[in-house]
């Protein structure tokens, strides 16, 4: 083996060495020789009884005869470490052509503690997240009590931005339901988030689904469009149909007012710019405002029944 693929194996987790055909070490990654508390330079040539201890090498014997004799060979063994620490492992034993064989071991207990090393960083990552939504919108909504009627409406605005993130992460913090999220589950939270002003529907409930890749953005827009209809004090409704384009979402106000003087030109160009991302558009105006998606392949025929 040359010296570019020793170092190779070197940086791998697994344990890794080669054995001769009379069970007598030839070569040892930095992982294997620090299981036994061996430098991988000493264990050139030492027996594998030697190596292992009598009562695990009678244990193994029959394992190792039979990749001796060519056959590749899988077994599940605890692994006792220098330190005294029992491991599970899972061991492969791979024949050579010249009679040793290669052994390869992987130490299942510390993938197990990988996994819940990642758990529980996601899960203190999700906590910090929430944790700073929340004071977003406690600052938000306390610095608006105070405010005059143009600070008012742009801490509004930001306000609604910081619920669509907040609403979005949770969305996306969670499993995906099979076939993609419901629209009208989405628009229900949308309108929740907006305040009892706004209402929503969706057309054929159970067909109409998103993909997770589109949540941020729907969610957003989504947001964006009801809080246009409903200021004021305007009652709001949010809507979603299928349409053989796409997805669309609209929403109106029972004033009947025209939502793109309310959106303003920096809203509209703020949505057009995120439909932008996703290929959704144009975004039309009116009394009735609405955009599409196209995400064809997330909305089934609706049945002429």
């Amino acid at each position: 083996m040359d010296e570019s693929s020793k170092r190779m194996l070197d940086l791998l987790p697994q344990y890794i060495g080669s054995t001769d055909s009379e069970l007598r070490c030839r070569y040892a990654n930095k992982a294997y020789a620090g299981l036994l508390g061996r430098t991988p330079e000493s264990m050139i040539g030492m027996h594998v009884r030697e190596l292992w201890g009598e009562k695990l090498f009678d244990e193994v014997m029959p394992f190792l005869k039979r990749a001796l004799a060519g056959e590749a060979v899988s077994f599940s063994k605890r692994i006792v470490h220098i330190t005294g620490e029992k491991r599970f492992g899972k061991v492969d034993l791979l024949p050579e052509p010249d009679g040793g064989y290669t052994v390869v071991m992987h130490d299942l207990d510390a993938v197990e503690r990988h996994f819940k090393d990642r758990d529980r960083l996601v899960h203190e990552l999700d906590h910090r997240v929430n944790n700073i939504l929340q004071i977003l919108q406690s600052v938000l909504a306390l610095e608006s009590q105070s405010a005059d009627a143009r600070t008012f409406g742009v801490l509004d605005a930001i306000k609604a931005r910081v619920d669509a993130l907040a609403l979005s992460y949770e969305l996306l913090s969670v499993a995906e339901p099979e076939g993609g999220w419901p629209v009208s589950l989405v628009l229900e939270r949308v309108a929740y988030s907006i305040g009892p002003g706004v209402s929503a529907f969706c057309e054929s409930d159970s067909l109409l689904r998103l993909p997770h890749g589109s949540i941020e953005t729907f969610v957003f827009i989504a947001m964006e469009m009801a809080r246009w209809a409903s200021m004021n004090g305007a009652k709001a409704r949010i809507e979603a149909y299928g349409v053989p384009e796409g997805l669309e979402l609209a929403t109106e106000s029972d004033d009947g007012l025209d939502l793109t003087t309310r959106a303003g030109a920096a809203g509209i160009a703020l949505v057009e710019s995120f439909a932008r991302r996703c290929g959704a558009g144009p975004l039309r105006g009116g009394s009735r405002m609405a955009i599409i998606f196209p995400i064809r392949e997330c909305v089934e025929p609706v049945s002429a029944d």
